[in-house]
């Protein structure tokens, strides 16, 4: 895959753009009533703030 994106800059057929890339960001959306595990709903939320 990185050779292709390689690739297609190298023929133009991409271009690289000079654009400010943001943070990434995650949203857990969480359903109770599938919740198999209670803990790892903390878990993620935990993982998300950092």
């Amino acid at each position: 895959m990185i050779q292709q994106v390689t690739s297609n800059l190298r023929a133009g057929t991409l271009v690289l753009l000079a654009l400010p890339v943001p943070d990434l960001g995650l949203r857990l959306v969480w359903r109770k009533d599938r919740e198999a595990l209670p803990e790892l709903r903390d878990v993620l939320h935990a993982a998300a703030r950092t």
